[in-house]
């Protein structure tokens, strides 16, 4: 059976309240995720897959983190980012992306991810420039 977003959203959002439940998610969460990093063409070291288990509430958040993306699926959905380095987490300089659909698998989310990346290339604003593009957006008269 070949795993999709949408499947492992659905076993997401079960999880909560429930151990084995949450442990079931975060198994096949995380073979998703490693499925991806191995479909990028990722070698061990090259990327890290994590599995943060929240509290008795959420089902836990499963991460592959790379130099260059952040990709992060829970029982809310899954989004992915550029990112700066594996020690970048948070969005600052690049916006949360959602997939197109939930029916991809692993395959078909890399393809669809590679194809973003290459046409999407933000301008990165110094810190200056974003207080001046605020400034111009909410207080201009």
């Amino acid at each position: 059976m070949t795993t999709t977003l949408e499947d492992l959203i659905r076993l997401a959002q079960f999880a909560s309240y429930n151990d084995e439940r949450k442990a079931f998610f975060k198994k096949h969460a995380m073979k998703f995720m490693r499925d991806v990093a191995k479909d990028w063409g990722l070698a061990k070291g090259q990327y890290d897959a994590r599995f943060n288990p929240g509290g008795i509430a959420v089902s836990g958040d499963a991460i592959l983190h790379t130099d260059n993306l952040y990709l992060h699926l829970n029982d809310f959905g899954f989004y992915w980012r550029k990112c700066d380095g594996r020690t970048a987490y948070s969005s600052r300089n690049y916006p949360n992306r959602q997939a197109s659909g939930l029916l991809l698998t692993a395959k078909e989310l890399v393809a669809e991810i590679q194809r973003e990346v290459m046409d999407y290339s933000p301008k990165l604003l110094d810190e200056q420039e974003a207080h001046n593009q605020i400034d111009q957006t909410f207080f201009s008269v």
